[in-house]
């Protein structure tokens, strides 16, 4: 069964699997042309034997990683579906060739099935921070729980980044600064790192990935100054119901983290 690399034209095709799949990225055409068919890094593939139905699918993204003075191409699966027993494999093999080192970041439990099989290697240590989330309500909570959740989630009082900007400011290093830019330099770009591993995309993949004019996603991108000096940047992911640190970079990790921080509260 024949491989094939998504086009703008697929994307009827790929829609419908998605809404069966129930994968609402696939649904919005917007994010498909751009994030697969504008550039090198990222490309999304399906199996069919008839172009009129899609068997499995996945999208890869390649991503430039940085083990200490070795580059190393990391391909991130998205969006792993197949539609019968069996299809997945092929779907999931292209993938795992397709890049020096495949990782798998979250995943739908076909992901999982799939990885297990291969003996792919679990590891811990990545970690979510956020200022107040929401009291999420689950199934196995009795009513009374639920209406409490949702009672003190009003009336707790919500901290904020600027309630909170002058205890940043105060502990951050001297001469620290953040400037809100519109366009990826190269002087962005760290000439050192105090990173063993570290994701290290050049000039285009920025562009790319995390351009500022896009329709569906805003991005903003903030340069980081030390004693008016560029050591890095910061780019958030901003949207109406929250802000995410989508990626970030310097030189130093103390000053990197207070920028990180500052760019939120602005």
């Amino acid at each position: 069964m024949p491989v094939v690399e998504y086009q703008p034209e697929d994307f009827e095709l790929v829609a419908q699997t998605g809404k069966q799949a129930e994968i609402p990225a696939l649904l919005h055409r917007p994010y498909m042309d751009y994030y697969y068919t504008t550039s090198p890094y990222a490309k999304f593939y399906f199996s069919t034997d008839d172009r009129k139905s899609v068997k499995a699918m996945i999208g890869v993204e390649k991503m430039p990683f940085l083990f200490g003075e070795n580059p190393v191409t990391v391909g991130f699966g998205h969006h792993l579906y197949s539609g019968q027993q069996g299809s997945g494999g092929l779907i999931f093999v292209h993938w795992v060739k397709s890049c020096q080192v495949p990782m798998e970041f979250g995943g739908n439990e076909e992901a999982h099935r799939l990885i297990q099989g291969a003996r792919w290697e679990y590891f811990e240590g990545i970690h979510t921070y956020s200022l107040n989330p929401r009291y999420r309500t689950r199934p196995e909570d009795s009513s009374v729980t639920k209406l409490a959740k949702r009672v003190f989630c009003k009336a707790a009082t919500r901290a904020t980044l600027h309630k909170r900007l002058s205890q940043i400011t105060s502990s951050a290093p001297s001469g620290l600064e953040i400037k809100e830019e519109q366009e990826y330099t190269e002087d962005l770009l760290p000439q050192t790192s105090p990173f063993t591993v570290r994701f290290a995309p050049p000039i285009d993949y920025l562009k790319w990935r995390y351009n500022t004019n896009l329709s569906f996603v805003k991005y903003r991108l903030f340069r980081l100054l030390l004693s008016e000096e560029t050591i890095g940047y910061v780019v958030i992911n901003d949207h109406p119901l929250r802000r995410v640190v989508a990626h970030c970079d310097a030189t130093d990790p103390i000053a990197l983290a207070h920028g990180v921080l500052l760019c939120l509260a602005e």
